[in-house]
């Protein structure tokens, strides 16, 4: 699924190149084309790009988690790795709830600090 979505990904970048060619834009009926397939790419492709960069974060939170050495940077590290986990749950809960109170919002500190 994730290499699919990464073709999809190649593919959004490419339109976003032919849509400001001059060949395409001589070319109404084919810029129209190009545009219609790049918006109903984007959202796509925008839920791709966070979620990659979600895992390039935990990874590298995990990895400072493992390798810090100093006990405050590991606290950094396991409250980073703890927010970066809730945010796949809470665009869930967002998503299938028209609630839009206080109870649904991310904490603005990790919780597992005074």
């Amino acid at each position: 699924m994730l290499e699919k979505l990464a073709q999809i990904e190649t593919r959004y970048q490419e339109l976003t190149n032919e849509l400001s060619s001059p060949e395409l834009l001589s070319n109404p009926a084919a810029y129209g084309k190009a545009a219609k397939q790049h918006r109903g790419l984007a959202e796509i492709v925008e839920k791709y790009r966070a979620h990659t960069t979600l895992k390039e974060e935990l990874a590298g939170a995990q990895d400072l988690f493992e390798h810090a050495a100093d006990e405050e940077m590991r606290e950094l590290a396991r409250c980073t790795i703890v927010f970066r986990r809730a945010i796949p749950e809470h665009r869930r809960i967002r998503e299938r709830s028209s609630c839009r109170g206080a109870s649904h919002r991310l904490p603005q500190r990790c919780p597992h600090r005074s």
